[in-house]
This record gives structure tokens, sequence and C-alpha cells, in this order.
């Protein structure tokens, strides 16, 4: 017989079906994942570690150390100590230690040195951390730089290269550069000036952007020549040299500019010259304005002048370091020829200037012989003669005059007075005098230096002579005959 379920009954079991469905359906799911009563449990991670570096990448310059920081991070438990070795380090460069252990949570400092020489260069340091059958590495990019350039600097020249006339000038620039911070001042040596040129100094000091001028001089007798003057600058361990092109051009003529002296052009006569062959120039004495100028044979400008009071006759001494002037005065001034400067005033004693012959007033010592010993025979003229235009300087006796006794003493040859300047030999050991003896008439007579007197080698009698010119001839004739 059929049963027809009452319809709470009919409830009550579609109530029980969907309560079977929410319970058993999740269930289910969980068997099919491995869930439920019956599946196994996953097995915990393993224990593990990592390695971190700090920086993450170095450079170093030759001579320079880096450090590093090694540190060791735990993971799933890790526990144990790990051990690290560097390899991959640029030629050049050490570690403190190659090889160190490192536990978990601790860290490890290395320090990478340069030699001094170590070349410049990329590359990567590797750290190899190692534990049983763990491996793990660590990259490290390492940088080997080249140094910064030390300090310096560089001389220069401008213009690089000069030309200098005979008694002219020329001037260049002397500079000096900073490189790589040098702050520096550098003295600077000059050498290698050739013959007859100066520099207005030999030895400067500059600085960054603060250039020197340096001025050259050429004396009027230096030689044409090429060549180079070297400027050395040195600072501490620091030196550079730079070189100076230097020419010497020659002289505008092959022998002594032919001149005129001021005033032959009007007819005013030249009392007397002195030519200096040295520096090649030309002392003429100028009594209307008192002075004794100088002037160029090279190109004919005026050098400079000395003031004398009434200058006359002039002789340098034979080793021309000294000019002796004779004047219408009772003085004879003894100047420097280079610095144009009185040394000396000699003063001949009133007693001398009257004359031992026949004359037109008194005398003084209007032309000077200096001689070899550094005595000075003074030649005595009559002052009235003196300042006749037809016969400018005329000698008529002869004082010696001792520098080292100070004493003035009469040196005519004879009994009168002389018939004609005289003339000294170019060594200044002798005096070549012309005479006049009464009946004899006039003859050449030869004062000698170191005989101080007349040695009897009295040359044949003549007639009056127009003037005495000495020679180096003379003066070997004479050496052998007295």
């Amino acid at each position: 017989m059929r049963h027809n379920p009452s319809q709470s009954e009919f409830r009550s079991r579609i109530v029980c079906a969907l309560l079977c469905a929410v319970i058993l359906y999740p269930a289910a799911l969980l068997s099919g994942c491995g869930g439920g009563s019956s599946g196994s449990t996953a097995p915990p991670p393993v224990p593990d570690f990592s390695l971190a570096l700090n920086p993450a990448s170095i450079s170093i310059t030759p001579g320079g150390t880096a450090q590093i920081l090694v540190s060791l991070t735990a993971l799933n438990g890790f526990s144990s100590s790990v051990s690290v070795q560097l390899s991959g380090l640029p030629a050049g460069v050490t570690a403190s230690a190659l090889t160190f252990t490192v536990s978990a949570g601790s860290s490890q400092t290395v320090i990478l040195t340069a030699a001094s020489n170590a070349a410049a260069t990329t590359t990567t340091v590797v750290l190899t951390g190692t534990s049983a059958s763990l491996t793990h590495t660590a990259s490290l990019p390492a940088q080997i730089t080249a140094p910064p350039p030390p300090p310096d600097f560089s001389i220069g020249l401008n213009p690089a290269s000069i030309s200098i006339a005979p008694g002219g000038t020329a001037q260049t620039s002397l500079s000096l550069t900073a490189l790589n911070g040098f702050s520096s001042s550098v003295p600077v040596q000059i050498s290698g000036l050739p013959a007859g040129v100066m520099a207005s100094s030999s030895t400067l000091t500059v600085t960054a952007g603060s250039p020197q001028t340096l001025t050259f001089s050429a004396a009027g007798s230096v030689e044409a020549t090429m060549t180079t003057v070297a400027f050395t600058g040195t600072s501490g361990s620091l030196t550079h040299t730079i070189n100076l092109g230097v020419q010497v051009s020659p002289r505008p003529f092959p022998g002594d500019l032919f001149m005129r002296l001021p005033g032959a052009e009007i007819g005013r006569p030249t009392l007397a010259g002195a030519y200096d062959e040295v520096s090649k120039q030309i002392f003429y004495s100028n009594p209307n304005f008192n002075s004794v100028e100088v002037y160029s044979t090279i190109d004919g400008h005026k050098v400079g002048a000395v003031s004398i009071p009434g200058p006359a006759g002039l002789a340098f001494s034979p080793d021309f370091s000294k000019l002796y002037i004779g004047t219408i005065t009772p003085s004879v001034y003894v100047i420097d020829p280079v610095a144009l400067k009185v040394e000396q005033q000699i003063v001949v004693p009133f007693s001398l200037t009257s004359p031992s012959g026949p004359s037109y007033g008194t005398e003084m010592p209007i032309v000077p012989y200096p001689m070899a010993d550094g005595s000075v025979l003074m030649g005595m003229g009559v002052t009235a003669v003196s300042e006749d235009p037809g016969n400018p300087v005329q000698v008529s006796d002869l004082v010696r005059y001792d520098p080292v006794a100070g004493t003035f003493t009469l040196a005519d040859p004879g009994p009168s007075n002389l018939a004609s300047n005289p003339a000294r030999s170019a060594d200044g050991k002798y005096l070549f005098v012309y005479g006049f003896e009464g009946s004899n008439g006039y003859g050449l007579e030869i004062y000698s230096e170191a005989a101080k007197s007349y040695p009897k080698c009295r040359a044949a009698h003549w007639g009056h002579p127009g003037s005495v010119r000495s020679s180096s001839c003379w003066s070997r004739k004479c050496g052998r005959n007295c």
C-alpha cells in the first residue's frame, strides 16, 4: 500500500536534505584537496641564509682604502655559521681577510687596500658564503680610479724670442699658470745670458695672474750672436724651465761710426777727446758747458755727461778703468767711465803752476798722462794758450804725481819747456817727450815709468816737431834700447 507522506513530513525531509548538503559538501571538497582526516600535511620550509653588503659598490684611489660590511640574514630558523670567501680582487688590491666566518645576525668588516701603483680598472668582487649544502654569493662592483693630478704650474714668455741691437733693449713678459689648485708663488732664475747682455733682474718671483716684465740691455760693443736664455721656476719639488730665444743683431757698421762731434759743424774747436774701444764711446771736453760729454760711436746718440769745471785734455788709464780729465784750473779729475761719476780730484800745488821757461801766464794741468804704475804725469799748459782757438791745448812742462806718497815733482827732460805735446805708450810704461836743449835743438826724450826718469836712449836731433804719436812699436824699441 502506497504511503503518501503528510505535508509536515514532507517539509521535514526537505530540511534534512538541505542540512546534509551543507554539512557533507565541504568535507568532500577537503577530501579532494588532501584535506580531511584521511590526507597528509605539508613539510616546514628549509632553514636558509642570505648575504648583504654595505655599501653595495666601492671606489678606491691608488694608495687608498675602502671598507665593506658583510652581514648575514637567517631564514626559516637558520642558526649555523657561514664561511665567506672573497674572489676576483683586481691586481694591486688586497683584503684584510680573504676568508672569514660570520654567524646569523652578525656582520664582518672587510678592508680593501689599493697599492699606490694600482692601475685604474672596473671589476666585480664576489663574496661566496657556504654552510653545509647551502651556498649563496653577493657581488661587489669595485672601481680603481686614477688619483687627482697634484698641484702644478707652468711658466710662459711673451714674446718667446727677442732681438736686441747693440746698445739697445728688449723686453719679455713672464707669466705663471696654476694647475690643479696650485696657489704658491714661484721664484724664477735666469741663466745663459750671452756676453754683453744684461737682464734687469737675474731672479724674480711670479704668481698666477701677475706677469712680470723683464728688460734686457745690450752693450754697445756686444757681438752678434743667437742663443737661448733659460727661465727656471722652482717650487718645492716642482721645477719647470722655459727658454727665451735671444738674437743680438750685428752693429749697423762693420767698424765704428765716423761722427762729427757737437760744435765742429760751426767751427768751434774740440779741446780733446778720448775713445773707449770697449764701450765704443767717445768722451770729449766741452768747456763751454763745463762738462765732459759722452757719445756712442755706434749710432751717434749722446750717452751722458759729467760736470767738470774748465775741462781740457782727456786720457784713459792703461786698463781703461778710469778717465783722467785735465782742466784749466789747478785740478785733475778722475771719473768712472761707466758710472760717469767723479771718483777723485787731484789738486796741483800752486807753487808748481809757475812756468819753468818763458810763457804767457800761469800753467794749469791741462793734459794728464796716467801711467801703468798709477802715477800721473801732468802736462802743464798756459791758460791763455789753452783758450786759443787756433791751438786749444799746448803742454809746456811736466809734473809727476805719486798717488802713494801724495807728492808732486817736476818731470821735465831738460832745462827748458817742452816743444810739443807728449804721447804715452799704450801700455802706460813710457812717455815720449820732445824737449828743447838749447844748442842741441829739439830731441825725443823717453820717460820710463819703471825708472821714473829719462834713460839714455835719446833719439836724433830734429827740427821743431808738430806732434808726437805713440805706438806699440815705439814702446818695444824703447824697452830694448833703455
